[in-house]
């Protein structure tokens, strides 16, 4: 994409692929599939602190008055975290998700749950968890980046194979440099807007919540195609 549509450190990030890039070629094509993408930097907040509709990960959800707790054949879903919307604008080169409102994320084994929720939002809890401790949550601040695709997707197919090999490289010292520019520890790579193996995008991908004090989940990703992300259409996420 053209880097005028990015913020400012999405074009230093995508002028320090270029140079990590081994041969002009390799860099062309890695700055072609480039794409803005986000990433999460969890911090420790206090429960009073949080906004009702801000960002962060685990704790209680916000969600519209009266709207039942989500479940999947009669259990209640695992929150895994929301994202405001407002928040996330300015790094949305793309301009893929919406611009109001929170994106929230639920799973329960492989069923995924995202929900864009809008208006009126209020703290809530299942009733089973509505003491629990853990629930206090963890802060996140926002970090604009880029991401590649794997080296298996078909946006490379036609490098060769000695350049595919270096392509590979260049994806994991390309990520390894956005990780240390986000101050994000290795073990808590939260990130969203990511690329999948297809033309599919990495709506948020969850490190696990061992990032969070706690031990309920291993990382997981939720996957969308691009034509139902266009349309708003979250109830084709999945888990990968």
């Amino acid at each position: 994409m053209k880097p005028s549509g990015l913020h400012p450190i999405q074009r230093k990030h995508l002028a320090t692929l270029e140079k990590l890039a081994k041969n002009s070629a390799l860099a062309s094509v890695a700055k072609q599939v480039a794409r803005p993408s986000i990433r999460l930097r969890v911090r420790a907040v206090k429960k009073s602190a949080f906004a009702v509709g801000g960002t962060r990960l685990g704790g209680p959800a916000d969600l519209p008055k009266g709207m039942s707790w989500p479940t999947a054949k009669g259990q209640a879903l695992t929150f895994v975290g929301q994202i405001s919307l407002a928040e996330v604008k300015p790094f949305d080169g793309e301009h893929l998700l919406p611009t109001a409102g929170i994106l929230s994320f639920f799973v329960r084994g492989k069923t995924a749950l995202v929900r864009h929720l809008t208006g009126s939002l209020e703290r809530t809890v299942t009733n089973a968890l509505a003491e629990a401790d853990e629930l206090v949550g963890t802060g996140v601040d926002l970090a604009p980046s880029m991401s590649l695709p794997p080296a298996k997707s078909p946006a490379v197919a036609k490098l060769s194979a000695a350049d595919r090999t270096a392509y590979a490289a260049l994806v994991h010292a390309f990520d390894r440099w956005s990780r240390k520019e986000a101050k994000q520890h290795e073990d808590a790579e939260h990130v969203l807007l990511g690329q999948g193996v297809k033309d599919d995008v990495v709506l948020f991908r969850f490190a696990g919540s061992a990032t969070m004090g706690e031990s309920d989940h291993d990382a997981l990703s939720f996957v969308i195609d691009r034509a139902s992300l266009a349309k708003g259409d979250f109830a084709k996420t999945r888990i990968a």
